[in-house]
């Protein structure tokens, strides 16, 4: 089964620039493949530049509280929406983190590593923040 590399996020435009998350860099966090999830999670939280801190860390609290139950996974979604409609510029982890919740809610590990990647999201956000002061 070949891998569908369409762009899931991307840091506009309608190229493939070196910021834009494909499908298959989402579906590595899935499997477990760490390298990419790391890369993949600096390159999110880059896009997240001008999103304050507390934003990304509500959700991510959210997320790290909910325990994995396929029925109330999905209701993590709409509170994205609801964050993105007030900064424009949570379009991305809301992209993501659409997708990514969508197969957390299918399989236990897989949601797990979904947390592990918003962790690393988190941690690399902080981190380019400080760079940024």
């Amino acid at each position: 089964m070949a891998v569908n590399t369409r762009k899931i996020i991307g840091g506009g435009g309608g190229g493939s620039g070196p910021k834009d998350l494909s499908e298959e860099e989402l579906r590595a966090v899935v499997a477990g493949d760490g390298e990419k999830t790391v890369r993949a999670a600096e390159r999110l939280a880059s896009l997240l530049k001008d999103v304050k801190h507390s934003q990304i860390r509500k959700f991510y609290v959210d997320l790290l509280r909910q325990p994995w139950d396929p029925n109330r996974i999905p209701f993590l979604k709409p509170r994205l929406a609801y964050a993105a409609s007030r900064q424009p510029n949570l379009k991305y982890l809301r992209a993501a983190f659409t997708w990514l919740l969508d197969r957390g809610a299918e399989d236990k590990e897989a949601f797990g590593r979904v947390k592990e990647f918003a962790e690393a999201v988190v941690a690399y956000h902080a981190a380019f923040r400080k760079e940024d002061d």
